[in-house]
């Protein structure tokens, strides 16, 4: 699988991004500033890997719903308030990782990731799901800790493959929890 790593705005391996057709992951790391710029570039490569985690990111622009191969999409540890609809046109995600951001919400379009299987989403300040968050029938574990959620949707138990539901350090209210406590009842693993 063809790889290039830009670090520090320097490019390790070949000079030209252009060169690589079959490119399949791309690592960006200490890119404040030029992310959208590489990623309209870059939108037509059948990219499956993504990773863009440490990049102090606020927004991201629309131009990633492009990426239409994504497999895998590492947004850790930036500083991400909200997301664009777009995402929901990246299908065939299987991770995506959001963890450790400023997220208050997420779009509706997130329904629309049905081959996803991870979904980390922990250390943010959502404070609610979309009822879309029901339609990721593949959706193995959910990671949700350390935000400020006190409801969960209904739609949540619709959620067919989950096998672990991560929800430590919340505010959920009895209502959640009772939502929660059926889901231990599929054999699903479930933390609060």
């Amino acid at each position: 699988m063809p790889r290039i790593t830009l670090i520090m705005h320097r490019i390790e391996g070949r000079q030209n991004v252009h060169d690589f057709v079959d490119l399949a992951l791309l690592t960006l790391t200490s890119l404040v500033g030029i992310i959208d710029v590489l990623l309209v570039e870059n939108a037509r490569l059948p990219l499956q890997s993504l990773y863009l985690s440490h990049n102090q990111l606020t927004q991201l622009p629309d131009s990633i719903g492009n990426l239409v191969a994504l497999q895998e999409l590492y947004l850790s540890y930036n500083q991400l308030t909200q997301l664009p609809d777009s995402i929901g046109n990246l299908v065939a995600l299987h991770d995506l990782s959001l963890s450790n951001n400023q997220l208050t919400q997420l779009p509706d379009s997130i329904g629309n990731l049905v081959a996803l299987h991870d979904l980390f989403l922990n250390n943010n300040q959502l404070t609610q799901l979309p009822d879309s968050i029901g339609t990721l029938v593949a959706l193995q574990d959910l990671y949700l800790y350390d935000n400020q959620l006190t409801q969960l949707p209904d739609s949540i138990g619709n959620l067919v493959a989950l096998r672990g539901l991560y929800l430590n350090n919340n505010q959920l209210t009895q209502q959640a929890i009772a939502l929660v406590e059926a889901l231990r009842n599929r054999h699903v693993d479930v933390a609060y």
